[in-house]
């Protein structure tokens, strides 16, 4: 009989920074720097520290049930631990509230991650030149963490702007890197 463990330790290191984006409509409007639209996310949480563990269990034993058959049991059990970031800056909507909340968990935990194993290995002419094998595995995954890299990309740690049809001369002023939110949206925070 074969028993085990395996223990993972994730972390995803996430340096992000947005540059913005200027959109055109024309090479004319582009040549004399008038955009249609622009759009940045500010603030201080661009980068994140998402972790996210797991701890998997498993048994496994083989039977010889004749000379020439062999069958092979086992099972696995993963338990994948909902990821968190370093900071605690999970912002998610809530839309019981229609707002945005802090978060500790951006979704719940599976908790039914049982993986069966059978297998088996039949000696057909019992000459053991010409050997079947079969084997069946249920196994789920480890959520990635790209479902919520972004979460801490909400405010109040970061907001987007969107500006419409603005001369690139003033969109510098509009992006200015020392303000986190702009002064009409300070009272909702």
């Amino acid at each position: 009989m074969k028993f085990g463990f395996e223990f993972r330790d994730f972390r995803n290191n996430n340096f992000a920074n947005d540059p913005g984006q200027l959109i055109f409509d024309t090479t004319a409007h582009f040549i004399v720097g008038t955009t249609v639209s622009s759009a940045r996310t500010v603030g201080i949480a661009q980068a994140n520290r998402i972790t996210q563990n797991a701890l998997d269990f498993f048994i496994q034993d083989s039977y010889k049930l004749r000379p020439y058959f062999t069958l092979e049991l086992g099972l696995r059990y993963a338990w994948n631990m909902t990821p968190n970031e370093a900071m605690g800056r999970f912002v998610n909507f809530d839309p019981a509230s229609a707002s945005l909340i802090r978060v500790g968990d951006p979704y719940s935990q599976n908790d039914k991650n049982f993986q069966p194993r059978v297998g088996f290995a039949w000696d057909v002419f019992h000459s053991g030149k010409t050997v079947l094998r079969s084997g069946y595995g249920y196994q789920v995954d480890q959520p990635i963490t790209g479902l919520v890299t972004g979460l801490n990309s909400n405010p109040p740690f970061a907001v987007p702007i969107a500006v419409a049809a603005q001369p690139l001369a003033t969109l510098g002023a509009l992006y200015d890197p020392t303000r986190t939110m702009p002064p009409t949206s300070r009272r909702g925070w």
